[in-house]
């Protein structure tokens, strides 16, 4: 008894597990994980160490360097990125992706890197390893009060995240935008000299007297009591308290020398604002495993709960919401499914009737529902890549339904009895149709398979294609024919094929047939038409925009401009958006229906299109508040925005485009970045071409050599830039030693005094409950100002409190200096990055350059070479491993065909007629000028499934027609094309039909892959119903020669 009989004699027991499935299915929905993008293992971490004082080469030689000897030495990593800046080295280590547990190696680099703390200079801090690169702060919430100061802003930000830690789903928080606060020690050159005592003295006392010590304990009687010392300050009065013993004896307190008082971090190195008032933005991560949809809800309620406890005027207001993104993802799943049900059954139904419609479109309920228990077994998540794959399947789920069902109504119009209709019909089919699901699953083996962050990050797909056309195979060969047998009523017909519509089909086939090697002839100019056409027409970009109303502006002036100047360029750009596109009070309308019903219900409409919200980060990047986000090193000369619009389309209209030009007439000399959202892993720009070699002059001189190249060839440019930088102005403090020595003072003396004057030095820490405020000395005066008033300072003897000029032991020269030196795995790279106003055009852009990159490479000297980076680089690595993995697949493919037909002439035929599914994407792509990327090579993937499973349909109805009908091959090559025409044209109108609603209503995201697919669905069936037969009739040699339909034929 095989699976069709059981399942229609024990129709209770496969209605009840059915249902039992179905309903565990949408139980299971509910509880799945849901987030934006499916997890990936990050394999990378960074390496900080600060070495103050010492400039970008000495950072370079003395820490950088030694510390990636040590890292290099790991056959794990696949490459090292490193920064050297003044006082600062900042280190990437990317490693390979074969690895997946990344614990071990992450500890293995701790190990490495301490190890190099021995090699380190003197002066440099221990390096900090930091390997929760990849944490995603996926709601970020301002808070903002009026009237309220710094310090009680951070209470009310310190009080929320403490309550929103005790939620079950929140992971970690970041604050930014906490004003650090600093007890400031401000002394009078003067007086210092009057009192002979130094900045170094001051320090040692203030340290000695501020302590945290035990006092050791003591044992009485049964007890045994410990001993606190007093000293630690307990006030800023301690400090000014504070007991000073001068050289001659005399005791004076802090107060009596200098003024101490408490107050905001001077200058300050951050600052953060959301519309314009000062803010602390609070980024919440997702806890491992947890639920987005659920850390939402207790993030509302928890934020409800605590803003009711404040007053008016203290608000909490959402940033970012990845939740939202979420949502709305799976509300258009559904949505998408529901138009998918109703549109298969109206297509069905117009060709078949309302029963056979209904009974294949129930298909797509239960195999939605049921793929979600198998989803959560293996781990998987609702994500914008597994919905991406439901959504590819949708079309593809109803074919083995509507094979079947209309085998069985063949077989009963013939006059078979329902049950005898059904058995044969599963009989027939159920090999080939396995077959089928079994290519299509193989077409997709190389995304899962991909190595590293491309198989993880987009291998769900697999498996949901796999899941669901499993199960549609087995409920297709057991519900489908189940419900035939109780529902279907099909009186017996005379077969046959004499309708208008068949002959004119039937005689444009024998036609071709008859002049078959004409045909082929023509197949094959269509071929290079269709290549001709893609590499002319089609635009390459490896991953769509998201389509979320967020627009991100990154502005960064040259190196070395002061966080006040940036903070202005920040105010004047709020200023124009204010002025031109924010709405003080947005109000939302009804949005169009049909179009609403295509997005689910999600569109949100605005009485008036503009900037609903803006959050600004002054000198440092927003958290990873989406994966594709990278955030950059703080600087102050930085600065990175988050605009929330009413739309998408007013992005791209007009805020875009007028942010971009605004920049361009008010700050020229600032590298700007304005984009929306990005998918995948986006570069800094478009276009990066990576120089490598040891010698910055050469460098410089090729990087020349290539950004002529790019102006002279390159259309559509918006601004260039090299990540060095230009060169920083920069003072440096020759010492005369003779005259140092003579005035009693060391280098280390005259460093500490210039310190001291220009930042102040750090004496020690004041304890305050949970915090540590650093104590700060700094000079008084005018001197951190004027380079003048400086070279008449007094620098201190640190022991002795003597001091002299700084004018007389050194003098003050001004150099010029690259701001950072960055190098790839050891070796000095320059970057040129080339921003584009059509982004679209980056990978032909690239093409179009790289082989004058190649002639100019050629004459460059021994060890200096070039890299292509950027979208070209993103776009060759994925497809690369793609690609890496395709002839596993083709195995696949080639032996389940040769299992299915014993046969090397029909696998050449199969295999021939694949490559003409270019001329559909090539034709649908180009009227609509959709890029061809990742999205749209998902879809090519489907076509090539599909296309193979209506060839085995066919050419396995030409062999039944051959082996049990007892037809010539020329009578059953077209006997099988009217037999299989009606099920072919059925499952492709299905499907194209399916998709309509994804190329209306599923954004940028989803419209490229629709498109590729229904226009390469409506060419596929051209291929399948007229080219296949003519190759078949090609390559089996088959003579149409005196070839005559006869009437009989109709009816045999």
């Amino acid at each position: 008894m095989n699976l069709t009989e059981m399942a229609i004699k024990k129709k209770v027991v496969t209605f009840t597990f059915i249902l039992l499935l179905a309903l565990a299915g949408v139980s299971t929905y509910f509880k799945l994980p849901k987030a934006e993008d499916p997890g990936y293992v990050v394999r990378t971490a960074t390496v900080a160490t600060l070495y103050p004082g010492a400039s970008p080469s000495r950072v370079e030689n003395l820490v950088t360097d030694r510390i990636e000897q040590r890292i290099q030495e790991m056959p794990e990593v696949d490459y090292i990125n490193s920064e050297s800046r003044e006082g600062f080295s900042y280190i990437t280590v990317q490693f390979k992706d074969e690895y997946k547990i990344m614990r071990p190696i992450f500890d293995k680099l701790r190990r490495k890197v301490d190890d190099a703390k021995k090699d380190l200079p003197s002066g440099a801090l221990p390096p900090f390893v930091n390997d929760d690169f990849g944490d995603v702060y996926g709601t970020l919430i301002a808070v903002t009060a009026d009237g309220y100061s710094p310090e009680n802003l951070r209470r009310v930000a310190k009080f929320t995240t403490e309550e929103l830690l005790t939620m079950k789903n929140v992971g970690r928080i970041v604050q930014y935008g906490v004003r650090p606060e600093n007890i400031f020690i401000d002394y009078d050159n003067a007086k210092l000299s009057q009192f002979g005592i130094s900045p170094g003295y001051l320090k040692q006392v203030l340290e000695n007297t501020n302590i945290l010590s035990p006092g050791g304990q003591i044992l009485l009687g049964k007890e045994r009591l410990s001993f606190e010392p007093s000293g630690n300050f307990d006030s800023v009065d301690d400090i000014r308290n504070t007991v000073i013993r001068l050289p001659k004896g005399n005791l004076v307190t802090v107060e009596d020398i200098a003024k101490v008082r408490r107050a905001y971090q001077e200058p300050i190195l951050t600052r953060e604002k959301f519309n314009g008032k000062d803010t602390i933005v609070l980024g919440i991560s997702l806890k491992e495993g947890g639920n987005i949809l659920d850390l939402q809800k207790e993030i509302d309620e928890k934020i409800t709960a605590v803003e009711s406890s404040y007053p008016i005027g203290v608000d909490f207001t959402y940033l970012t919401q990845e939740a939202a993104r979420v949502d709305k993802s799976v509300q258009s799943f559904l949505s998408n499914v529901a138009q998918s049900i109703l549109t298969v059954m109206l297509v069905l139904i117009i060709f078949l009737g309302l029963r056979v419609g209904a009974i294949v479109a129930s298909l797509i309920p239960i195999v939605m529902a049921s793929s979600m228990v198998f989803l959560s077994y293996f781990g998987l998540s609702l994500n914008q890549v597994s919905l991406a794959a439901l959504i590819i399947v949708l079309g593809m789920l109803v074919d083995n339904g509507i094979v079947i069902s209309e085998a069985i109504m063949v077989n009963m119009e013939k006059g078979m009895d329902k049950i005898d209709a059904a058995l044969e019909a599963s009989r027939t089919l159920k090999g080939p149709l396995m077959i089928s699901s079994l290519v299509t699953i193989s077409a997709f083996l190389p995304i899962v398979l991909a190595a590293g962050t491309m198989g993880e990050y987009t291998g769900p797909i697999t498996y949901v294609v796999a899941i669901c056309l499993g199960l549609s195979w087995i409920l297709g060969i057991t519900f489908i024919p189940l419900l035939c047998v109780l529902f279907l009523k099909v009186e017996k017909q005379e077969a046959g094929y004499d309708s208008k519509f068949y002959r004119l089909y039937r005689g444009s086939l024998l036609k071709a047939l008859k002049h078959k090697f004409m045909a082929g002839i023509i197949i094959i100019g269509i071929f290079f038409i269709a290549v001709f056409g893609f590499k002319t027409f089609v635009k390459v970009k490896f991953m769509p925009d998201k389509d979320v109303p967020i627009l991100t502006v990154e502005a960064e002036l040259p190196f070395g401009t002061s966080i006040e100047t940036t903070t202005k360029m920040v105010l004047d750009a709020e200023k124009y958006i204010r002025k031109e596109y924010f709405l003080e009070n947005p109000k939302q309308v009804e949005p169009p229906l049909i179009a609403n019903i295509l997005a689910g219900g999600t569109l949100v409409k605005y009485e008036k299109e503009g900037i609903l919200s803006t959050g600004t980060f002054i000198g440092e990047s927003a958290p990873r508040y989406i994966l594709s986000h990278t955030p950059k090193m703080s600087q102050p000369n930085f600065a990175f925005a988050i605009i929330n619009t009413t739309s998408f389309d007013i992005i791209k209209s007009e805020i875009q485009p007028k942010l971009i030009a605004w920049f361009e007439k008010n700050y020229p000399d600032a590298n700007i970045k304005i984009d929306t959202l990005q998918n995948g892993s986006p570069s800094d720009r478009p276009i990066e071409i990576r120089v490598k070699g040891r010698d910055t002059d050469k460098l410089h001189e090729y990087i020349a050599e290539v950004e002529k190249i790019v102006k002279e060839n390159i259309v559509g440019l918006a601004d260039t830039k090299t990540d060095w930088g230009g060169k920083n102005r920069k003072f440096t403090v020759n010492i005369d030693q003779q005259r140092a020595l003579r005035a009693g003072l060391t280098s280390q003396d005259i460093a500490i005094s210039l310190n001291s004057i220009l930042s102040g030095i750090k004496l020690t820490d004041y304890r305050e409950q949970d915090r540590l405020i650093p104590v700060m000395l700094r000079s008084q005066g005018t001197s951190r100002e004027d380079i003048e008033v400086l070279k008449n300072t007094p620098i201190y003897n640190q022991t002795t409190g003597n001091s002299v000029p700084l004018g007389q032991v050194a003098e003050i020269k001004t150099v010029w200096e690259a701001p950072k030196i960055v190098r790839r795995d050891k070796i000095k790279a320059m970057m040129f990055q080339v921003g584009l106003r059509n982004p679209a055009t980056a990978m032909e852009q690239t093409l179009k350059i790289k082989p004058l990159l190649d002639e100019a490479a050629s004459k460059w000297e021994y060890g200096y070479s070039y890299e292509l980076n950027g979208e070209y680089y993103n776009s060759t690595k994925a497809n690369d491993a793609l690609a890496a993995k395709f002839p596993i697949a083709g195995i696949f493919i080639l032996l389940l065909l040769i299992i299915q037909f014993n046969s090397y002439t029909i696998l050449i035929t199969i295999l021939a007629a694949l490559p003409l599914i270019l001329t559909g994407i090539t034709f649908g792509l180009g009227i609509t000028q959709l890029p061809f990327g990742f999205m749209p090579i998902l879809g090519a993937l489907s076509l090539v499934g599909i296309m193979i499973n209506n060839a085995i349909v066919l050419i396995d109805r030409i062999n039944i027609e051959k082996d049990e009908e007892g037809r010539e091959l020329p009578g059953a090559i077209v006997h099988a094309a009217q037999a299989r025409f009606r099920p072919i044209v059925l499952t492709t109108a299905t499907t194209v039909c399916g998709l309509i609603p994804l190329w209306l209503g599923g954004g940028v995201m989803f419209e490229g892959m629709a498109v590729t697919m229904i226009f390469g669905l409506i060419f596929c069936l051209g291929i399948t119903l007229g080219i296949v037969p003519i190759l078949f009739a090609i390559f089996h040699r088959v003579c149409y020669k005196g070839y005559k339909y006869e009437d009989e034929d109709i009816e045999g």
